[in-house]
């Protein structure tokens, strides 16, 4: 049974059976003094019913609709959560350490598709975002920024595309695209749920020397 970081913090715990019916998505955009990791998460079918009924009866009034006020109190509950949980247990560090990463802002966009009957299964999409400031830029010759995340799940790491990807462990079926000034890798967490993305010199640009390892 995989059951996402996401899912356990907005379920509280509360196990959805199949992750065939949860679809998580990271999207993280690395700055020179920060970042940004937003969730995109989608809960279908039994999930949907599951996450529905926990609203309902694990912090409304169990009445088998979800109300606009429900939503508001399980938006709160969510950020609450979100930002203790990632303040225990870091899921960024810079050259192995934690030390100069705070995060700034912590937003929960609950989807007003869970509005309405808790027998409905019909599909729910909710969207996280964190943003971190760094005292101290990623982007050094030979420096490191490491990412711990739900093992399996999509990701997409985007940088300026001036800055020089040396080389990434831990990530699976790798691929990469550019657009806007950034150069994204994307493919999915591996087994251990880490990815380590470390930088060469700012100086080259990323198309010339990407060694995806």
């Amino acid at each position: 049974m995989l059951i996402s970081l996401i899912v356990m913090i907005t379920l509280f715990l509360l196990a959805v059976p199949a992750c065939a019916d949860v679809n998580w998505e990271n999207n993280i955009t690395v700055r020179d003094n920060g970042m940004t990791w937003t969730y995109e998460e989608e809960y279908r079918d039994t999930a949907s019913l599951l996450y529905r009924n926990y609203i309902d009866s694990g912090i409304g009034n169990n009445d088998t609709y979800v109300s606009a006020w429900e939503v508001l109190k399980i938006d709160y509950a969510t950020r609450q959560k979100l930002h203790k949980a990632i303040i225990k247990e870091m899921d960024v560090e810079i050259d192995r350490s934690s030390k100069g990463i705070r995060i700034t802002d912590v937003d929960a966009d609950i989807s007003n598709d869970v509005l309405g009957r808790t027998t409905k299964s019909d599909p729910i999409g909710n969207t996280y975002r964190i943003e971190y400031s760094f005292d101290t830029s990623p982007f050094v010759e030979g420096a490191n920024i490491s990412f711990r995340g739900e093992p399996w799940s999509n990701v997409t790491i985007a940088i300026p595309d001036d800055v020089q990807i040396r080389t990434s462990h831990g990530l699976e079926n790798q691929s990469r695209v550019s657009g806007n000034d950034l150069t994204a890798i994307k493919g999915i967490f591996g087994s251990e749920g880490s990815i380590t993305v470390t930088f060469g010199d700012v100086s080259f640009h990323v198309n010339q020397n990407l060694n995806l390892n």
